[in-house]
């Protein structure tokens, strides 16, 4: 334990980012893995958790990383063990973690809806349109980065697909679109189908996404 709360002041007292920082920051994980993995696992597993379908290597990072860094902070050796000051600093961590989980699924499912419901305007409502009044604002920047992380896993032809049915007004301007992307003169059944396709396969990716909502 002595070894643990020595390499903790190492990281607070050298800066994480000097070379001593690094080599001790790389000893105090190996030392207490198990115990960052037993931590997650609880906490994914956990009655108010357990019905959620949490990234839990994302959170497992989040905790290597960000867990021991804010347990570090202010920490004095004096005082107490690191391991259980990080143990008590930890669930903050992964709270955070879990609302930015939440957050991004709220995100891809927003866009879903707003390629697959019907609008007086529009034959597919734009995203702006179906945010409920208590939701932030779903700017193009945050719809921009669930169509590169769609565009990483389908092919980025198809997340031009999406993101043509996004933001583009009107079905006529749309139409024009598809056109200029297929490279044809008409927009056609065979081209439909396909949009179709691409349609259904992105909203099961935003479900995917957002399945814990």
């Amino acid at each position: 334990m002595n070894q643990i709360n020595n390499l903790a002041m190492v990281i607070k007292e050298k800066g994480y980012l000097s070379a001593e920082g690094q080599n001790a920051f790389t000893e105090l994980y190996e030392a207490i893995q198990k115990d960052i993995m037993a931590v997650v696992k609880r906490y994914v597993r956990s009655e108010e958790h357990k019905n959620l379908c949490l990234d839990e290597m994302e959170l497992i990072s989040l905790a290597s990383y960000e867990g021991i860094l804010n347990a570090v902070k202010d920490y004095d050796i004096c005082k107490g063990d690191f391991l259980a000051r990080y143990k008590s600093f930890i669930h903050y961590t992964l709270n955070n973690g879990l609302k930015k989980q939440m957050k991004q699924s709220q995100k891809s499912l927003s866009l879903a809806i707003s390629i697959e419901q019907p609008s007086s305007k529009n034959k597919e409502i734009l995203i702006k349109d179906i945010l409920p009044d208590n939701q932030e604002t779903f700017d193009d920047s945050e719809a921009e980065e669930i169509l590169a992380a769609f565009a990483s896993k389908s092919g980025k032809d198809k997340a031009q697909i999406i993101e043509i049915l996004a933001f583009t007004d009107g079905q006529a301007e749309r139409n024009e679109a598809f056109c200029s992307l297929f490279n044809v003169s008409e927009y056609s059944a065979a081209i439909r189908k396909k949009v179709s396709r691409v349609k259904a396969e992105f909203r099961d990716f935003c479900l995917e996404q957002g399945s814990f909502i």
